[in-house]
């Protein structure tokens, strides 16, 4: 899985787990065994690949003092989607059913919690709720399970810190000429850069 631990984190802390006042344990798939007692929650977050962006600039972070060098750090990267399965098992059909509804309720009422500010991730769509099916386990009792998949979105990148600009300023008129319009913008290293345009208009005469 190409998201971090950090982000793999916030999605699990993301899924609901109390449902009527009972909370359900949550494993991962690559770690559930069929030993696992049901009711459980199985896990399981696919990569679906990059869709958008590649090594492109993301965004840029707050400007921070390095011994008297104002710098800030540029991201680069890309954007990929994960489907996260949230895969409810049980012994009791009822129990299935109305869990497997409160599932997709707390989804709807949480897709807002996770944020590409702060969590670098975020609730793209929720794909499926509810999905019934069910299975027959090793000591031969019915395992009825309900799924709801979620895709989300999740940045992946990396950080380079460069030069805050720290001076901005237009000269018209530069060298005696009026038809001249000059930008300069100045970093905190004091290294200019230069937009230059010339001006042309032109005077109509009247009749």
């Amino acid at each position: 899985m190409a998201f971090s631990l950090a982000q793999i984190q916030a999605i699990y802390e993301w899924i609901p787990k109390t449902f009527n006042g009972t909370t359900y344990p949550a494993v991962w798939s690559d770690q559930w065994t069929s030993a696992a007692t049901p009711p459980i929650l199985v896990l399981t977050l696919t990569p679906t690949g990059r869709f958008r962006f590649f090594d492109s600039f993301l965004h840029a972070n707050s400007v921070t003092d390095d011994e008297g060098k104002l710098l800030y750090d540029e991201v680069w990267g890309y954007h990929e989607k994960a489907t996260l399965s949230i895969d409810f098992q049980t012994k009791n059909p009822a129990e299935r059913d109305e869990v497997g509804h409160a599932i997709a309720v707390e989804i709807l009422r949480n897709r807002l919690k996770l944020t590409m500010v702060r969590d670098k991730l975020r609730v793209d769509d929720i794909l499926q709720t509810g999905m019934n099916t069910s299975y027959i386990d090793s000591h031969g009792n019915i395992i009825y399970r309900s799924v709801s998949d979620i895709q989300f979105e999740g940045e992946l990148g990396y950080s380079e810190s460069v030069p805050a600009i720290r001076r901005f300023g237009v000269d018209i008129g530069s060298g005696g000429s009026p038809k001249h319009l000059q930008y300069v913008i100045q970093d905190a290293m004091r290294v200019g850069f230069g937009i230059s345009a010339r001006l042309v208009y032109e005077v109509e005469e009247d009749d």
